[in-house]
């Protein structure tokens, strides 16, 4: 976790060039808090949170930060089942370094997002690789509101027990500007 901080920091630090900030006086940092659903494959779907950070490097190009937290719920198949498939913490915690690509710029960005980093679900740390969409609306100088949807992809289990999740995020965010 902390190579990771370190990473994004040094990341930033050198990205933040004079050239980038002088962009007719843009700002180009950015953080969002968000809420939203996420859908852990084989498990129920559930309310999440966290926050992304986003640096903008140019008018298409950005690299940011996610931190969030979800739960990977298992009620319905205990309750049918009489058991429990994945034994630890139903807590899902989830961060991962990120790049976004913007298609055209105006008051109204589409963006893909493309992200590693890991996810920890049921007592396994798995290194985990992100791909979505999102559009980022301004609402001010100071303010955004982004929505997006994100497929975070790892492997889990081992041996025969292994599986590719597909675990969905859909949310919202309201940017601010820095």
């Amino acid at each position: 976790m902390k190579r990771l901080i370190l990473f994004l920091l040094m990341s930033t630090a050198l990205l933040n060039s004079p050239k980038a900030s002088a962009q007719n006086g843009a700002r180009n940092h950015e953080f969002a808090p968000f809420i939203g659903m996420y859908a852990p494959d084989r498990f129920e779907t559930s309310f999440s949170f966290g926050a992304r950070y986003y640096y903008k490097i140019d008018s298409r190009f950005g690299v940011g930060a996610t931190f969030g937290i979800s739960k990977a719920k298992q009620d319905y198949i205990e309750k049918v089942t009489r058991f429990r498939p994945d034994l630890g913490s139903d807590t899902v915690v989830y961060y991962t370094a990120r790049m976004t690509q913007t298609f055209f710029t105006g008051a109204t960005e589409p963006y893909m997002v493309f992200g590693l980093g890991l996810t920890r679900q049921h007592d396994e740390s798995n290194f985990t690789f992100s791909i979505g969409g999102g559009t980022r609306v301004r609402l001010s100088n100071k303010l955004a509101l982004r929505y997006e949807l994100i497929d975070n992809i790892f492997s889990s289990g081992t041996n025969e027990t292994s599986y590719t999740a597909n675990n969905l995020e859909i949310l919202v965010g309201v940017g601010f500007f820095l």
